[in-house]
């Protein structure tokens, strides 16, 4: 094809993450911890749970502190997390600290701040997370 041909795409970042998930055949967990991002829906999803002893709440608290970090390559405070979700602080630190570990989050170790691990890579590895 000659260069006047030439056919250029642009992609954003959220599409080439997007084409990389669909065609790397991911699927489980992080699959579906990657698609978490709606609080308000997940609030409305486990309202009728919640209180029921046959259900985790720390499980629920987990996945609101999850869907309360953005997937588009920004990040959050503790305290805007918190404020976000509901929760202190230091409860919602305990729940962010094993989304690190997991590499489904990632804290940004100059701001401080938390994103979701896949938005993040790239600015930090795996030598650079820490925790407070």
């Amino acid at each position: 094809m000659s260069a006047e041909h030439a056919v250029r795409i642009a992609l954003t970042d959220e599409q080439v993450r997007g084409l990389i998930r669909r065609f790397s055949k991911q699927s489980g967990l992080a699959e579906l911890l990657s698609q978490m991002s709606d609080l308000d829906r997940l609030r409305a999803l486990a309202a009728p749970y919640i209180g029921n002893p046959a259900y985790s709440p720390a499980t629920f608290r987990a996945a609101f502190v999850l869907a309360a970090l953005p997937q588009d390559g920004g990040e959050r405070t503790i305290a805007e997390v918190s404020r976000e979700t509901g929760l202190v602080p230091s409860v919602t630190h305990r729940y962010l600290r094993p989304w690190v570990a997991l590499e489904i989050a990632s804290q940004d170790p100059g701001s401080r701040g938390y994103g979701r691990a896949e938005a993040l890579t790239g600015q930090l590895d795996r030598n650079t997370r820490r925790y407070s």
